[in-house]
C-alpha cells in the first residue's frame, strides 16, 4: 500500500528514500525546505493582502500601500519559485 501511494504521489522528504528504492523510482528532486519557504510566503501574501486592503479602506494610505507592496513581492517570489520547480507528470493508475 505504501509503495502504491509513493508511485502515485512522489512525496518529497528524507524519510521516503527507502520507499522510493523499494518502488523502483528515483527520489524526488523537490526540496522540502523550498516548499516550506513557499508556504511561509503564502501566509505573508494572504495576511499582508488582508491587512493592506483593510488599511486602504480606512484611508491609512502609507500602511496600506506598504502591505500591498509586500504582498506583491511575496506573490512574485512564489511565482518565481514555482516556475523553477522541475514538475514532472506521473501517470495516474485508474
Amino acid at each position: 500500500t505504501l509503495t502504491a501511494f509513493y508511485r502515485r504521489v512522489h512525496p518529497a522528504g528524507p524519510g521516503w528514500a527507502a520507499v522510493a528504492a523499494n518502488a523502483g523510482a528515483a527520489a524526488p528532486r523537490e526540496s522540502l525546505g523550498m516548499q516550506f519557504f513557499n508556504w511561509i510566503l503564502g501566509c505573508v501574501l494572504i495576511y499582508t493582502t488582508l491587512f493592506g486592503i483593510g488599511k486602504l479602506i480606512f484611508k491609512e494610505w502609507p500602511a496600506g500601500a506598504a502591505c500591498i507592496v509586500v504582498a506583491v513581492i511575496a506573490g512574485a517570489l512564489i511565482s518565481r519559485n514555482l516556475s523553477q520547480t522541475d514538475w514532472e507528470e506521473s501517470p495516474v493508475a485508474e
